[in-house]
């Protein structure tokens, strides 16, 4: 790859480092007991030896010693099944209470003596670099500008995007983070240059009176009538011979269907239209907004005054959308819901924040080009394209009218900027608004000394590389008109620089590893920056700047502020009862919103959610608000846990749920519940709600088509709540619904097939009944007691009486790996809520693997048991078991 626009010469090297185990003396191994042999060959070869290995496990292959981390998690899996009481299967024979004991005090014995064996060695921690979420918050705090990060690379699949084992840097990645940072670099510099704004009300629109198209087209087929019913000729009616053509309903540019909505629109609303604006349900302009001017640094506040139309109890649903330029006005992204409390003569006011992102290259050269547009319409169906604004929706409702929601005014608010960011700091502290070219010349050095140090997380960039961009920018003074131009590529190499793009820097790459070559015009990049080979070397203690460094990007995903920083240079950050303070401190800050997201967003496996083609021509609560609050609503429920050191248990049932208007209406509670915000809101006892496992976003990723999945929600409440999850399912294993010869079966029908498939039973069991006590809720997460099935793709096709459907009533009994039975999701919980400490174990393990930015090894099980012990008491605070992670040996360790 060649860099040739500038004509300047860039030579970037990357040296990964991974830090490995170091063995204490050649092949350490501990044998695995005796005694585990003839348990095998009586209860587990059947159908685990060579021949079957079902789960893909071969208990007769597998070796009988553990000599290294693999070795033992394969053993501590083992220990883990027979513990939890899941192996040997129910319906297999069962060993005796003694027998059984014998086996796993054995097995336990030795793999404490592996962990002792294998606790210098630790987990691998590869050097790792920004992802893209922490990329753009690290700008937003460096540089002041809220930037979109599409066309960085895009991050690496597996369980959280901060392991580093998972990451890798090539030239042609390397240049696209090059040329952004050239994007960043010129953005904040002009919006650094910008002064300030005032906070005010941007713009405000009152919609009385406003239906000025629907109007006109009253008023044309008005005149239409009297030529068409009462003889009158065009002119005599009003109309010009253009008029004639355009709106005569048999003439040859008639648009009948367009024409006779708008007009009826305008009838049936005749008595608001001096009150203000009824959002349409069936015509294609429905929306009201604002335009106003954005500023890239700041925030804004949206508010929408509105009625609903007396006895309307459902459609009181308020989209708040950003234009997205791409099809039209109406068309953009959800940013915002409303559940609307109000009346049409007592309208009721509701705000949201509005966080604009923006193209690194967002420089507008005259100010309408930085007015963008944001609008409300009634919350219909999510999806893409014009199917989501306004068909098949009335259904919903049907006793409601045809427009149902008012719109009496709408405003915005801002800018709202936060402190002033280093970066505008520095522009500020070297006067390049007002300084000469000559006089910034001269403070060049110094400019790019102070930017590479608070880049660089409050480490001095060093001399030598310090003059290798100061002789750049001389040399791009050169060709360049001025300052501003000539800075901007020494910025974009401190941006695209290894000690920028990594954290936790070791103290052996230390030096700067980008170098510059200015007697050469053009140099191509390496074909591969990333070395493949882990260097291994024992861990050792952080220093107090990459302490801090870890500790910011675990809880805000961004760097270390002037408070950790100055700790840093006291060093009192080392000391626990500092950190326990920073701790509370910056999970009381708005930054930690970037760590309840970016952590639950992955634990509970969101981009399932986001990928999920459910499709809402069928399923018509499915709204874009909902789907938009359902997203939200896992984020905001671990807020709470966090915030009030709640028990982890809660992630099983809580007496409380986390929800906006939106939600507590889709969920029967809107009696409770009405506002804008998310807030925690008490339950009734008898209510199915609380918990992670009755939220709709985990719901609706339990499906498969257009049908709930027990299969995947078993296998879910089984991987993210008790960190066990099911293996692979095998190869050719058939399609169930082709196996049935009832054409619509239910769901427990195919569930039972599974039981009836040996090749699918012995894995099945394990969670596919758990699933089953969710069938409550359907595909979107809404309580049903029957379960319609039905071949039909739209809504209104099920009016058709030859359409295909079956009703089954809901039977949500299940049992869980254990034997445990239960009836219904109150039974689940209750069985769930038996197995707390696990479930606590797998949310401390998720923490700890996404703070370390590795996957937790063997040898972190002895931290995960001390934790446990000393946390169970109070039953499994959440955040104290921050604390623990944050102060626990590998969180302090390279």
């Amino acid at each position: 790859m060649i860099f040739t626009s500038n004509r300047f010469a860039l030579f970037i090297t990357t040296a990964v480092f991974f830090f490995g185990w170091l063995q204490a003396h050649a092949n350490p191994e501990v044998a695995i007991p005796k005694s585990i042999e003839p348990f095998f060959e009586t209860y587990c070869f059947d159908c685990h030896d060579s021949d079957t290995a079902k789960a893909d496990l071969d208990l007769e292959s597998l070796t009988r010693s553990i000599a290294n981390g693999t070795d033992a998690l394969h053993w501590q899996d083992i220990l883990d099944q027979l513990n939890s009481g899941e192996m040997p299967p129910k319906k297999k024979a069962q060993p005796g209470k003694e027998e059984l004991a014998k086996v796993v005090g054995d097995l336990t014995e030795s793999l404490q003596s592996a962990q002792k064996m294998l606790k210098d060695s630790g987990g691998e921690i590869a050097l790792r670099r920004l992802n893209k979420r922490e990329y753009i918050t690290t700008i937003k705090d460096l540089m002041g500008i809220r930037i979109n990060g599409e066309k960085l690379p895009d991050d690496p699949s597996g369980r959280f995007d901060t392991i580093g084992q998972n990451q890798s840097l090539s030239a042609m990645q390397l240049e696209t983070y090059f040329k952004f940072a050239q994007e960043v670099a010129k953005t904040a510099l002009h919006w650094a240059c910008e002064p300030r704004q005032e906070s005010k009300v941007l713009e405000r629109r009152e919609f009385a009176n406003t239906e000025t198209r629907s109007k006109r087209v009253y008023e044309f087929m008005e005149k239409v009538r009297l030529v068409k019913k009462e003889g009158k000729t065009p002119a005599e009616a009003g109309l010009t011979q253009e008029e004639w053509k355009k709106y005569d309903t048999d003439g040859p540019n008639a648009q009948n269907g367009v024409w006779k909505g708008q007009e009826q629109y305008y009838q049936r609303n005749m008595h608001i239209h001096d009150k203000g604006r009824m959002l349409s349900h069936d015509l294609l302009v429905e929306h009201v907004g604002v335009f106003f001017r954005h500023d890239a640094r700041a925030h804004y506040r949206v508010r929408f005054c509105g009625g609903v139309v007396d006895g309307v109890k459902v459609r009181r649903g308020v989209r708040l959308m950003e234009h997205n330029g791409r099809f039209g006005g109406k068309h953009g992204s959800a940013i915002g819901s409303f559940w609307i409390r109000g009346t049409i003569d007592q309208p009721s006011v509701h705000e949201a924040e509005y966080h604009p992102v923006f193209a690194p290259d967002f420089r507008p050269k005259h100010w309408h080009q930085s007015r963008k547009h944001v609008f409300a319409l009634e919350d219909k169906r999510g999806g893409p394209g014009f199917e989501q604004f306004y068909h098949h929706y009335k259904p919903i409702e049907p006793s409601a009218p045809k427009d149902t929601i008012f719109a009496k005014w709408m405003e915005v608010e801002g800018p709202f900027y936060g402190p002033k960011s280093p970066f505008e700091n520095l522009i500020e502290k070297y006067q390049v608004n007002s300084a000469s070219d000559e006089e910034l010349d001269l403070s060049a050095k110094n400019f790019l000394a102070d930017f590479g140090k608070v880049a660089y997380r409050n480490r001095t960039i060093s001399n030598d590389y310090l003059e290798k961009l100061l002789v750049y920018y001389q040399q791009q003074r050169n060709s360049k008109p001025g300052f501003r131009e000539a800075i901007i590529d020494p910025l974009a190499m401190i941006l695209t620089s290894t000690r920028f793009l990594y954290l936790c820097e070791p103290d052996d790459i230390q030096k700067q590893p980008t170098e510059l070559n200015s007697k050469e015009s053009e140099r191509t990049l390496p074909n591969q920056v990333v070395s493949k080979e882990p260097i291994r070397r024992k861990s050792k203690a952080l220093d107090a700047y990459s302490l801090a460094s870890r500790l910011s990007y675990f809880l805000w995903s961004s760097p270390p502020d002037q408070e950790l920083n100055r700790l840093v240079e006291t060093g009192d950050l080392q000391k626990p009862l500092v950190i326990e303070k920073q701790i509370e401190r910056m999970l009381k800050s708005p930054k930690a919103n970037n760590f309840f997201k970016g952590f639950m967003a992955q634990w509970t496996h969101l981009k399932r959610f986001d990928s999920l083609g459910l499709d809402s021509k069928l399923f018509l609560h499915r709204t874009d608000g909902m789907i938009h609050s359902s997203k939200q609503e896992p984020v905001e429920f671990f807020k709470v846990l966090v915030h009030e050191n709640l028990s982890a248990s809660n992630l099983i049932d809580s007496d409380f749920i986390v929800v906006n208007g939106v939600l507590a209406n889709k969920y029967g509670l809107s009696k409770h519940y009405d506002g804008d915000g998310f807030k925690k809101v008490s339950i009734p006892p008898v209510s199915p709600r609380g918990g992670l496992i009755t939220q709709a976003a985990f719901l609706s990723s339990g499906t498969m088509g257009s049908r709930t999945s027990p299969v995947i929600r078993g296998s879910l409440v089984k991987e993210i709540l008790l960190n066990d999850p099911p293996p692979p399912p095998p190869p050719n294993v058939p399609e169930l619904i082709t196996s049935t010869a009832e054409p619509l079966p239910s769901v427990r029908d195919l569930v039972e097939l599974h039981q009836q498939k040996a090749q699918c039973a012995s894995c099945h069991a394990r969670f596919d009944f758990i699933g089953l006590g969710l069938e409550n809720f359907d595909a979107v997460g809404m309580w049903r007691d029957q379960e319609l099935v039905t071949d039909v793709e739209h809504f209104r096709q099920l009016a058709n009486p030859k359409a295909k459907r079956k009703l089954y009533p809901v039977d949500a009994s299940g049992e869980l790996p254990n034997g445990e039975k239960f009836n219904d999701v109150h039974g689940l919980k209750t069985a769930l809520m038996k197995q707390e400490r696990q479930v606590a174990a797998s949310l401390f393990e998720g923490l700890l693997c996404y703070a370390l930015g590795r996957d937790v090894s063997f040898t972190d099980r002895p931290i995960i048991e001390k934790a446990m012990h000393e946390l169970e008491k109070e039953k499994y605070p959440v955040r104290d078991m921050i604390k623990k992670i944050v102060l626990s040996e590998p969180f302090s360790k390279s």
